[in-house]
């Protein structure tokens, strides 16, 4: 059995902030085959489901997940990286006050570009789950506002991210009959492992479903 428990440790930045920890990180708890078994996930009361294999796990910690947004961290020696899911994303505009909702995801890109703060890439078309989305990564421009209970510069409403990380952020509009009109799906890392890390979270992306009541 894989033991699993919270510890306090400092970042970078030297704010203290909450880890999780695995005393075997390098051994999937649940495996068949030989492979990580991919946990399911509901979102949005099943409007939105994902599957997330090994060494993704649902974060417990209080400030990172609510009825509009949850958190997978990687229990792999490496919890600070992060899989965020938001829906109906606002923008966060300098002196941490959040914007007007955007119309569409194209608009929400074209808001979060313009956003001081933040240094983004020009959006590229990509699907997921089926459907039309908008891929773009973002990093905190110097001297970016800081907010929140982590006190990093912002994206959009619960999702930020740190000088020297990078975030992989998918934006979309969400069919009609769900709840929600736009979700965000943002994947952050450390530069250095980013692309590992893009790899990593490549499953979870893969196996987004959204149903219509």
């Amino acid at each position: 059995m894989v033991e699993q428990r919270f510890f306090i440790d400092p970042d970078a930045t030297g704010r203290l902030r909450l880890d999780f920890y695995s005393d075997t990180p390098d051994i999937a708890p649940t495996t068949e085959n030989g492979q990580a078994v991919a946990v399911p996930y509901g979102f949005l009361n099943g409007e939105v489901t994902f599957a997330a294999p090994w060494p993704w796990d649902y974060s417990w910690a209080g400030w990172d997940h609510g009825p509009t947004w949850t958190t997978l961290i990687s229990s792999n020696h490496r919890p600070w990286e992060r899989l965020v899911v938001v829906a109906d994303p606002r923008p966060i505009e300098t002196g941490c006050q959040q914007g007007p909702a955007a119309a569409d995801a194209e608009a929400l890109a074209r808001t979060i570009r313009s956003d001081p703060d933040l240094e983004a890439t020009s959006p590229v078309a990509v699907r997921v789950a089926g459907i039309e989305a908008l891929r773009m990564d973002v990093v905190a421009a110097t001297g970016a506002s800081v907010c929140g209970v982590a006190g990093t510069p912002q994206v959009v409403t619960e999702t930020g991210l740190d000088h020297g990380e990078r975030m992989r952020l998918y934006l979309l509009d969400l069919p009609e009959g769900l709840s929600a009109r736009i979700l965000a799906i943002a994947i952050v890392a450390h530069d250095g492992r980013f692309e590992r890390v893009l790899e990593a979270a490549a499953p979870i992306v893969d196996s987004f479903e959204f149903r219509t009541r």
